[in-house]
């Protein structure tokens, strides 16, 4: 659905239970959490803030990764506070983003510059990797082996 201005206070919680959300404005004050119950594109216009200490992520037993959790962010600056934990991909390639310390990821933040400060923990989304089986190496054929010579170059020999 289409949002006007969230704030989540201090202390509060805002549960998604998926779909895409349209904001203009998202604030997670202090203490605040967001769980996501389902695959969620939360899409946010003008200003995105989350204060320090504050969770953004799957809600326990929901099975979510972070890449079931996506927010589209439009607006020029994007901050992150002190302590907080996020859980998904936070794309906002037009903003200036900050991220405080004590700062934990597990996904993605894209953004046009992004300052950390020293004491961030940042962990790459994990990309499933595609099982391809293993080629069965075929036998040397009698046509061309390569050999070495005794000055260290190769020259081929026939069998």
């Amino acid at each position: 659905g289409a949002y006007g201005n969230v704030a989540i206070g201090r202390h509060g919680t805002l549960v998604l239970t998926g779909g895409v959300y349209e904001l203009r404005r998202l604030t997670v004050y202090s203490d605040a959490a967001i769980h996501v119950l389902a695959p969620v594109e939360v899409r946010i216009a003008l200003s995105f803030r989350v204060g320090p200490r504050a969770f953004i992520g799957p809600m326990a037993g929901s099975g979510l990764g972070p890449n079931d959790i996506s927010f589209q962010i439009a607006a020029p600056q994007v901050s992150y506070g002190v302590k907080s934990s996020l859980i998904g991909v936070f794309y906002s390639p037009l903003a200036l983003v900050g991220v405080r310390d004590l700062f934990t990821l597990e996904g993605r933040i894209v953004g046009d510059r992004v300052r950390t400060r020293p004491r961030c923990r940042m962990g790459p989304v994990p990309t499933p990797t595609p099982v391809v089986p293993t080629p069965t190496p075929a036998p040397p054929t009698w046509a061309t082996l390569m050999r070495s010579g005794r000055n260290g170059s190769t020259s081929p020999s026939a069998l």
